[in-house]
């Protein structure tokens, strides 16, 4: 079941799912219809982005989401979105990615900024062909985590909160794609704060 943040001033609110090099479009598809009720906001497809080889660390096999991330909103910047404080971008990569400070990460946003990066690649593990919900559950959860973040929203204690920290697909699992009672009311503070 869905929850639709009914109070969220969706008029003037773009959420921009952007596919980083080569993604299944359908999922990035899929991922804009479920997304756009939960934040209330209306969310399209942009451009795809493509990958550099410097953000590859050969050393790791594995691509640093950080310098992905900076690369994604320098090129918002670019494009003259900055300052569409309403405007948000979503990275969807399907990719292996690690952050400076940890082995491997299922994504990273800007906290209370503008844009987003999921990595798809490890949410496969366990999620054959015969699992392709398990999968899609898991980008979902992971994309409205990383969202929830830039829209201002900080690491959650309760377990099934999607807001919660998923260091590992156990806790990814066990975690919902909802925001919990709290976690709701301060979506909507952030959202209404940046109307």
């Amino acid at each position: 079941m869905r929850a639709v943040i009914a109070s969220v001033p969706a008029a003037g609110w773009v959420m921009e799912i952007v596919p980083v090099g080569e993604v299944d479009y359908d999922l990035v598809a899929w991922l804009a219809d479920e997304l756009q009720p939960r934040f209330g906001v209306r969310s399209t497809i942009g451009e795809p982005f493509g990958c550099r080889a410097e953000w590859f660390d050969p050393s790791r096999g594995q691509h640093c989401a950080d310098l992905i991330l900076d690369s994604l909103v320098d090129w918002r910047s670019a494009r003259g979105t900055m300052e569409a404080v309403r405007f948000w971008s979503l990275g969807v990569a399907d990719l292996n990615l690690y952050a400076a400070d940890r082995p491997f990460v299922f994504g990273v946003a800007t906290v209370g900024g503008c844009c987003a990066l999921i990595g798809i690649a490890r949410l496969r593990d366990g999620a054959g062909p015969a699992t392709e919900h398990c999968f899609r559950e898991r980008v979902l959860k992971e994309a409205v985590h990383e969202l929830g973040h830039v829209a201002g929203l900080e690491h959650c204690p309760a377990s099934t909160c999607v807001m919660y920290s998923s260091p590992g697909l156990a806790e990814t699992d066990r975690k919902t794609t909802e925001f919990c009672a709290v976690c709701t009311l301060r979506l909507i503070e952030c959202l209404n704060d940046g109307s």
